[in-house]
C-alpha cells in the first residue's frame, strides 16, 4: 500500500531537515512504550474527557497509521512562519497499489517542535495565545496539503497502474510456462506467484481481476490470507480422466482450512494458459470469501480419495528439487530457511525413499515419522529468535556431505544454536536433504561411516571456539598493541571511523566490522560479546545514543557519546578508545568505559580496567587512564554546566 501523509514541520536552514525530522518523528513514536504522548503538542487547557479522546487519536497514530509496515519516503513540503507540511509517501509490503492521504501537524513553539494530536488539523495544540497570522498560515497549509496530497494520490495511482500493466504483459510475453508449458505448469506458476505475493504474476497466470486481487492482499481471515503466503504445500496431482481441470492438493501443517484438493479449469487464450480460479473461492452470496477451501463431496469423485490423507497426497506428489551439487543444495536449504518457504524447504527432500536406509521404499508409517522430523527441523531452523545461519564447519565423504549449522543474532554472537545438516547424492536424482538424520544417533557404517560421524561429532564439541573464530575471521588479532607514532590522531579520522562503526551496527553486518575493530589475542570473544551489547542497545526503546566529541591523546582517541533515557531526565555518558595500528585506526568497543556517577557504573568498569592491566600492558594503560580523566573532565563540566541552566 502506498500511503501519503502531510506533515507540518519547521523551517530552518536547508531542506534535508524535512525529511529527517519527519521520519525521525515517527520512529520515536515507534518505539515509544505508551503512544507516545511526549512527542505531540497537546494544549493543558482541555477537559479531562477531551484529553481521552486526543489519547485515543494517539493510539490509532501509533498502532494504526504508523504501523512497522509502512516505509516512508518524504515528496514535497512547504513551510510558513511556524507551520511546514511535508507530504510522505509510504509503501506497505502486501498492498503495492492502494493510495491512502493522511495529514500530521508540527508545530513550533519557544523553539521546540511537536507534532498536532489530530490528523490533518492544529487542533488542540500547546499555543500561548491568539495570532491572526498564524491561524492564516495554518488554514493555507492546511488547503496546500489537501490540494498536493490529491494531485500527489493520482499520479502515484496512475504510475503503479502502468507499472503493473507492465509487469503483467512482460510475464504474458516472456514466460515461457505460460506460453509452451502444460496445464499443469502453468497452475504451479500460478501457487508459485501466490506464495511470492506477486500480483503481476497473479494476474498474468490467472482470470482474476486487478481490483479483486488487490482486495485480496489485505485480507485477513479468509482462505486468501492464508494462500498468499508461503507456509503451506502445493502438489500437481494427477488428471482426472475426461476432466480439463488440474487437482491440486494442498498442505497448510497448522492450518485446516488449507488441507483440502483445489480444482482449477486452465484455458488457452491468445497464445498462453490462463488458469480459472473457481467462482467458490470468490465472493459468495453473503458478499465474504471463504474461510476454508471445500469439502470432500464438493470434489470430483477421482480426487474424494485423496483427502483421507492430505498430507501424504501432498508429499507423495510434491516435485522434487535435487541440485547437481552439494554447494547448490546446501544454499537451497539456508534460501528456503531465510525466505520461510515451506514448499521450497520440503520439496529438497526425497519422500519416497529412505537415504539412511540404503534406498528402502518408505512405509506409511516411514513416511509419517521422516515428516515429522522434517517439520521439527523446519521449526528449529525457523526459529526467529535467531535472524542469522551460516555453515561453520564441514565434513565429507563420497557422495555425503555433513555440515554443522549456527544460528544466532546480532545481539547475542556468543550464544548460538548449532545442528546438523546432512545432505546426500542420491542416485539419479542428485544432492538432496536428509532431514532425519541426529548426529547423536547411530548410522549405518555402510551409508556415513564411523571416521566421518566422529569428525562431525567433534565439531560440535568445539563449535564455540569454531563459530568463534568464523566471526572474528577478518579482524585484526594484536599480539600487544605497539603504537605507531606520536602524532595525535586526527579527530575527523576517528569520527569516520565511529560512523562506519555505527553502520554497521545499526544494518547488524557483523562481519563487515571485522576491518574496523581489532582485539588482542585470546580476546575474541569479550569483542564480541561487546559487538552484541552496542547491537542490542541500538535496538532499544527505552534509549537513545548520540555522539558527542572526541577526545584525543597521543597514541589514543576517545569516542565520547552521550545516552538520553527516554524514562529518565539526566543522560549519561561513556567513550570507545580508538588506536593506531600498522592496518590504520581500530575501534575497541570491548574496552567501553562509563562515566561513573553511581555504583552500577563502577561493577561494568571495574573488569575492564582489571582486564587492560592484564592484558595490554603498561603504555596501553598509561594511554587509557590519561583519556580517561580527561573524559571524567568533560562529563563534569557538562554536568556543572546543566545543573547551572
Amino acid at each position: 500500500m502506498w500511503v501519503l501523509f502531510a506533515v507540518f514541520l519547521r523551517a530552518e536552514e536547508g531542506d534535508g531537515w524535512r525529511d529527517a525530522i519527519a521520519l525521525e518523528h515517527i520512529e520515536e513514536v515507534r518505539k515509544s512504550l505508551d503512544h507516545g504522548k511526549k512527542y505531540y503538542s497537546i494544549s493543558s487547557a482541555i477537559s479531562e474527557e477531551r484529553l481521552k479522546w486526543v489519547e485515543m487519536c494517539l493510539d490509532d497514530l501509533k498502532f494504526r497509521k504508523f504501523d512497522e509496515r509502512y516505509d516512508y519516503q518524504v515528496i514535497e513540503s512547504k513551510v510558513l512562519g511556524d507551520f511546514c507540511m511535508t507530504i510522505l509517501m509510504a509503501e506497505e509490503d502486501g498492498a503495492p497499489f492502494d493510495v491512502n492521504i493522511m495529514s500530521l501537524g508540527f508545530c513550533r513553539i519557544g523553539g521546540a517542535w511537536k507534532a498536532a494530536p489530530v490528523l490533518g488539523s492544529f487542533l488542540l495544540v500547546d499555543e500561548k495565545g491568539y495570532s491572526a497570522e498564524r491561524e492564516k498560515s495554518k488554514m493555507v497549509l492546511r488547503q496546500w496539503a489537501e490540494n498536493r496530497s490529491r494531485k500527489h494520490r493520482l499520479i502515484v495511482a496512475s504510475e503503479k497502474e502502468k507499472s503493473l500493466l507492465e509487469e503483467v504483459k512482460r510475464y504474458q510475453a516472456n514466460d515461457a510456462v505460460l506460453k509452451s508449458g502444460s496445464r499443469e505448469d502453468a497452475v504451479a506458476f500460478f501457487f508459485k506467484m501466490l506464495q511470492r505475493r506477486d500480483m503481476a504474476g497473479i494476474l498474468a497466470s490467472s482470470d482474476m481481476q486487478r481490483a479483486f486481487v488487490s482486495s485480496l492482499f489485505k485480507e485477513e481471515e479468509s482462505v486468501w490470507s492464508v494462500l498468499l503466503g508461503s507456509s503451506y504445500l502445493y502438489a500437481i496431482l494427477p488428471q482426472v480422466e475426461g476432466e480439463d481441470i488440474v487437482s491440486v492438493a494442498l498442505y497448510h501443517p497448522y492450518n485446516k482450512s488449507l488441507q483440502s484438493v483445489m480444482e482449477l479449469g486452465v484455458e488457452r487464450e491468445e497464445g498462453k494458459w490462463v488458469v480459472g480460479v473457481p467462482m467458490g473461492l470468490r465472493y459468495g452470496e453473503d458478499g465474504k470469501l471463504l474461510l476454508k477451501l471445500p469439502g470432500r463431496s464438493d470434489l470430483h469423485r477421482s480426487n474424494q480419495g485423496y483427502m483421507g490423507d492430505i498430507r501424504k497426497s501432498a508429499l507423495m506428489h510434491l516435485d522434487l528439487k535435487a541440485y547437481e551439487s552439494e554447494a547448490q543444495c546446501s544454499m537451497a536449504v539456508l534460501k528456503a530457511i531465510e525466505v520461510g518457504s515451506f514448499q521450497n524447504f520440503m520439496s529438497l527432500i526425497d519422500w519416497k525413499e529412505s537415504f539412511l536406509e540404503g534406498g528402502l521404499e518408505l512405509s506409511e508409517g516411514d513416511l509419517g515419522r521422516l515428516y515429522s522430523r522434517a517439520l521439527a527441523r523446519w521449526n528449529e531452523w525457523r526459529n526467529q529468535k535467531f535472524s542469522k545461519r551460516e555453515y561453520m564447519f564441514q565434513v565429507e565423504q563420497e557422495g555425503v556431505s555433513l555440515r554443522l549449522m549456527a544460528r544466532y543474532s546480532p545481539g547475542r554472537l556468543t550464544r548460538f544454536e548449532v545442528s546438523e545438516v546432512l545432505l546426500a547424492e542420491v542416485e539419479n536424482k542428485g544432492w538432496l536433504l536428509v532431514p532425519e538424520f541426529r548426529i547423536a544417533e547411530e548410522v549405518d557404517e555402510d551409508v556415513i561411516s564411523q571416521v566421518t560421524l566422529a569428525e562431525a561429532r567433534m565439531g560440535v564439541e568445539k563449535s564455540q571456539s569454531i563459530m568463534i573464530a568464523s566471526l572474528t575471521r577478518e579482524v585484526k588479532i594484536e599480539s600487544g598493541y605497539e603504537f605507531e607514532g606520536e602524532e595525535k590522531i586526527p579527530d575527523k579520522q576517528v569520527e569516520e571511523l565511529y560512523e562506519a562503526y555505527r553502520t554497521c551496527i545499526e544494518q547488524g553486518e557483523i562481519r563487515s566490522l571485522g576491518t574496523l575493530v581489532a582485539c588482542s589475542e585470546g580476546q575474541e570473544e569479550k569483542l564480541l560479546e561487546a559487538i552484541g551489547r552496542d547491537v542490542r542497545a541500538q535496538m532499544s526503546t527505552q534509549s537513545s545514543v548520540e555522539y558527542s566529541e572526541v577526545i584525543s591523546g597521543e597514541n589514543m582517541a576517545w569516542v565520547v557519546m552521550r545516552i538520553e533515557y527516554h524514562q529518565q531526565v539526566d543522560p549519561e555518558f561513556m567513550a570507545y578508545p580508538v588506536v593506531r595500528s600498522a592496518e590504520g585506526l581500530k575501534i575497541l568497543p570491548q574496552y567501553l568505559y562509563y562515566y561513573e556517577h553511581g555504583g552500577g557504573q563502577v561493577i561494568v568498569n571495574t573488569p575492564v580496567l582489571r582486564r587492560i592491566k592484564e592484558v595490554e600492558g603498561e603504555e596501553f594503560l598509561l594511554a587509557y587512564q590519561a583519556l580517561r580523566a580527561k573524559f571524567n573532565q568533560l562529563v563534569d563540566s557538562e554536568i556543572d554546566k546543566n545543573d547551572n541552566e
